[in-house]
């Protein structure tokens, strides 16, 4: 490369580097200039009732006011990286008769102490809030739990599902309050259960306008180990006129149950009792259906067997 090349390419890469350097600077001066003249921007800005009154129900917790700020080019840039939410004491509002009004006076108070602008620079669409509200409703519902479970081979447990609290205080509209009659808890999927189940889960919320006094509540399942077992029990028939004379077969069933293994040798025949009501007769088959009318308290899913009882009058 001649010397004459080596200036022509060394002056022509200072010149584009001055050149965008010169840019640059005129652009910054030109943002500068058209940042600091004063503009008048639409806004909108939402504002969030808190410490609502216990007794009262608003119909909008959450409203968005529209307005104009005047400022300059630079407040108006810093404006638009705040936060668009604001929150509002509901003692700001004023009560006429059946509704609650937040005056434009008041909300440029809030905005000019956000904006860090003159009050007198903010204009509004609306000369005021108005929101109508109406008495909260209380009452208790129950809880419903939504759980599927099953036990483990040789597990289960002679108790339903507690649920504590089994009800919960829910306020509100009185026209929706008085549509809730319970409360679902959110699904649950067990399977093979082997231990006590003890845990909390959520309850599903009916709604935003609905206040829930408690938002889990604790399930309580006791499981134990299981065994089944067997008892040979004789049939007792009643209610046979005086003038007949019955003959039955057979004369014994076996009732087969499942029982807590802890339990398990305080189980007697005598503490079954099994009758046949010869009034609830089945004339045309010939049967009569046994049913166990006494049995001990701590067995489950028991069947009896034969199901039914055949029947012979003496003539």
């Amino acid at each position: 490369m001649t010397l004459f090349k080596q200036l022509e390419k060394n002056v022509s890469k200072g010149n584009a580097r001055l050149f965008i350097a010169l840019l640059l600077i005129t652009s910054g001066i030109w943002m500068i200039i058209q940042l600091s003249k004063t503009y008048t921007t639409e806004a909108s800005i939402k504002l969030r009732v808190k410490n609502i009154p216990i007794d009262k129900v608003l119909n909008k917790e959450l409203m968005e006011v529209e307005h104009k700020v005047t400022a300059s080019g630079f407040k108006l840039l810093w404006l638009n990286l705040k936060s668009n939410t604001l929150d509002v004491e509901m003692k700001a509002f004023k009560k006429i008769n059946d509704i609650y009004k937040l005056e434009n006076e008041k909300i440029r108070s809030i905005l000019s102490e956000k904006y860090l602008v003159d009050g007198k620079h903010i204009s509004f669409k609306e000369d005021e809030i108005v929101m109508n509200y109406s008495k909260r409703e209380v009452k208790y519902v129950g809880i419903k739990p939504d759980i599927n479970y099953t036990f483990a081979t040789g597990y289960n447990s002679m108790d339903s599902i507690q649920v504590t609290p089994d009800s919960v205080k829910i306020s509100g509209e009185k026209q929706k309050v008085d549509k809730i009659d319970h409360l679902d808890t959110e699904s649950l999927q067990l399977k093979n259960i082997k231990d006590t189940l003890d845990q909390k889960v959520n309850l599903k919320t009916p709604g935003n306008k609905i206040n829930v006094g408690k938002d889990k509540v604790k399930l309580f399942l006791p499981v134990q180990k299981f065994t089944e077992d067997e008892k040979v029990v004789p049939v007792e028939m009643i209610n046979i006129p005086d003038s007949l004379e019955v003959n039955f077969f057979p004369k014994n069933v076996s009732i087969n149950y499942l029982i807590p293994i802890s339990k398990y040798n305080k189980i007697q025949v005598d503490q079954f009792k099994v009758q046949c009501d010869f009034s609830e007769k089945f004339t045309k088959q010939g049967i009569m259906i046994p049913e166990l009318v006494e049995r001990p308290g701590n067995i489950k899913n028991l069947s009896i067997k034969p199901y039914k009882i055949e029947y012979l009058i003496k003539k």
